[in-house]
């Protein structure tokens, strides 16, 4: 997933479950496979490729991106199964996996025919949800039994205020975020104000025990300025809590 080193595992999975609902409402399947048939003829040096039917390789390879489109558009993102294929100074993706699983052979006199079938597949891996199209997506679920378990086996509080961001401006209160993120809740407001808190202590002691405070002069000049970036991060995210307590607790 593109947000997979930006997320902790807890957020990932809620993330997953969103994703995975969405694929499932929208009839997205998992396993994609095609099929292709052509003639190879030989006639004494001369070779050609005939009768064409059915979905050819590049066709596949259409369908994934196909499948990535449709997927944007409903905020959620594929992870498609492929392998790393090495060439000469370069190295590439595949995704798409084809076998051979019929050949007729007819041959006459001087010439000679395959009708062969091929079968191109891809395999989704799974679907997570775009954090910055969160809300959007969770709203248009149908079903959000699943979300809900998910989050509260990853600790609600806990994915709640590490998507801050993505739920930053959100003001539906009947709309499914508020619901299954709890942000018509007043304990919601309480828990988020003593990450935050947490956080800043957090951090502020990591600036202070680093080796880089204990540089003359210069080294107090870095944690000054590291100090003040957490303080901008705070009143950034203490805003965003402020935003969403005003919407959807007024």
């Amino acid at each position: 997933m593109p947000y997979e080193f930006d997320v902790s595992r807890e957020t990932y999975g809620v993330l997953g479950a969103i994703g995975e609902q969405t694929a499932v409402e929208a009839g997205l399947e998992k396993d994609y496979s095609f099929t292709e048939s052509y003639d190879v003829m030989h006639a004494g040096a001369h070779r050609a490729e005939v009768n064409h039917e059915g979905y050819s390789k590049w066709d596949v390879e259409g369908e994934i991106s196909k499948l990535e489109r449709s997927c944007s558009e409903k905020g959620i993102h594929a992870k498609v199964e492929g392998d790393m294929s090495p060439g000469y100074r370069t190295v590439h993706w595949e995704f798409v996996k084809s076998k051979e699983t019929s050949r007729e052979c007819e041959s006459g006199f001087m010439w000679h025919n395959d009708h062969i079938t091929k079968e191109h597949s891809f395999q989704v891996n799974e679907y997570g949800a775009i954090p910055e199209k969160l809300t959007g997506t969770v709203d248009a679920l149908k079903d959000t039994s699943a979300v809900t378990g998910a989050l509260y086996a990853a600790g609600k509080g806990q994915v709640t205020y590490e998507l801050l961001e993505s739920l930053s401006g959100y003001d539906k209160a009947e709309g499914n975020t508020a619901e299954v993120f709890g942000l018509t809740e007043e304990g919601t407001y309480a828990e988020l104000r003593n990450q935050l808190d947490e956080e800043v202590s957090e951090r502020k002691a990591a600036i202070k025990g680093s080796w880089v405070n204990k540089v003359p002069l210069a080294g107090k000049m870095v944690s000054t300025y590291r100090t003040g970036k957490v303080e901008i991060m705070r009143e950034h995210k203490a805003e965003i809590i402020d935003g969403l307590e005003e919407s959807l607790l007024a």
